[in-house]
C-alpha cells in the first residue's frame, strides 16, 4: 500500500477488511516519506446455547453481554476482538447464570444451563387447625425450614407471619421435607 506524489499535508485514512476491525486515523506528510503501521484485529463470534436442567432448549432468555442487555432470544454476538467478556443469562422462573467467556483466536460456543425455580408456600397450624396458626408476633418467632430428604441439611429458611403463613422463593427442583421451630 504505497501512495506516491503527495504534497505536505494531513491525510485521513481508513483501512478495512471483512472479518477484521476497521482502523481509521490520519498521517502527516511533512518534507519526507512516512511509513504508517496499521494493525487490523480479527473479529470473532460468541454463540450461547441455553438449556434447562433437562437439556431442553430455552429460546427466550435475556443475556447481558459485556455490560449491555439484549432482547430476549439474542444469543449470537459478532464482531468481537480477542478479550474476556462478562455475561449473565436470566429468565423469569429460572436461576441466573453468570460468567465470562474468553475469545482467543476463534469463534466460541458457550453452553449455559438455567435451572427452574419454584415457590413453596403454606400455613403452619397446630394439628392442621387453621383457627390455631403458629405465627410470628411480638417477641415470638417461628422459623420454617425446607430440608434435603437425602441428608437432612437445611436448604431454605423462612419465617411465618402472624397468621402462620410462610413462603420459600427460588426453590430448586429437589426432594425436601418441612420442619419448623418456634419459641411460642
Amino acid at each position: 500500500y504505497v501512495f506516491s506524489d503527495l504534497v505536505d499535508d494531513t491525510y485521513a485514512y481508513s483501512v478495512s477488511k471483512t472479518g477484521y476491525t476497521t482502523v481509521t486515523g490520519s498521517v502527516i506528510v511533512s518534507g519526507s516519506n512516512v511509513t504508517e503501521p496499521v494493525t487490523l484485529q480479527a473479529l470473532y463470534t460468541v454463540t450461547f446455547t441455553v438449556v434447562d436442567g433437562a437439556s431442553a432448549p430455552i429460546t427466550d432468555a435475556v443475556i447481558t453481554f459485556d455490560g449491555t442487555t439484549y432482547a430476549a432470544g439474542t444469543y449470537v454476538f459478532s464482531d468481537l476482538v480477542n478479550d474476556t467478556y462478562a455475561y449473565s443469562v436470566s429468565k423469569i422462573g429460572y436461576t441466573t447464570a453468570t460468567g465470562s467467556v474468553i475469545v482467543s483466536g476463534s469463534n466460541v460456543t458457550e453452553p449455559v444451563v438455567l435451572n427452574a425455580v419454584f415457590t413453596v408456600d403454606g400455613q403452619l397450624t397446630y394439628m392442621g387447625d387453621v383457627a390455631r396458626p403458629i405465627g410470628t408476633s411480638g417477641s415470638s418467632t417461628t422459623t420454617v425450614y425446607l430440608k434435603n430428604v437425602s441428608n437432612n441439611v437445611i436448604a431454605y429458611t423462612s419465617s411465618t407471619d402472624a397468621s402462620g403463613n410462610y413462603t420459600f422463593s427460588n426453590v430448586l427442583t429437589g426432594n425436601y421435607y418441612l420442619d419448623a421451630s418456634t419459641n411460642i
